[in-house]
């Protein structure tokens, strides 16, 4: 019997009888197999040190990294210090004023308003930083509309 089918039954055996999370943990155990089988570290004790090894695999060329949903700018901010080519460009989309609606992550749910800074956008002194405010599903076309990528794309 497959690992995926041992854990769904043994989630429904406990009781937890919604399909979506059963699925998310299947999908997390598809995902790990995908990452061994790349031989590449598995478990990053922080996010920076992911961040680190997709960086350092892009080499030299020129990307574009689009974050969706900002929040206060912790992971922009990292990538523009590590992402020291002057031809990387980042865009962070954002409303700034917290999630439109409650997120049902699979696990969780957040709250409607979680992520709210007022509006504010976070302060990166760097000219290669662009923000879009809004919802993604308002702003990703018109942004599409004219974008003209780099010659590698990151994003989260």
């Amino acid at each position: 019997m497959k690992p995926g089918t041992i854990i769904k039954k043994g989630l429904i055996n406990c009781g937890i009888s919604h399909f979506n999370i059963i699925e998310h943990v299947n999908g997390l155990l598809k995902y790990g197999h995908w990452l061994r089988n790349q031989k590449i570290k598995v478990h990053f004790a922080k996010r920076e040190e992911l961040y680190d090894l997709v960086n350092g695999s892009v080499g030299s060329i020129s990307y574009d990294f689009l974050e969706f949903g900002v929040f206060k700018g912790r992971s922009i901010k990292y990538w523009v210090e590590i992402g020291t080519n002057p031809q990387n460009r980042f865009f962070g989309f954002d409303t700034f004023t917290g999630l439109p609606e409650a997120w049902d992550t699979g696990l969780s749910t957040d709250p409607k308003g979680k992520f709210n800074v007022d509006g504010k956008l976070p302060q990166i002194a760097d000219n290669r930083v662009k923000f879009i405010k809004g919802k993604f599903q308002e702003t990703l076309g018109d942004f599409l509309v004219d974008y003209k990528p780099q010659e590698q794309l990151i994003f989260i």
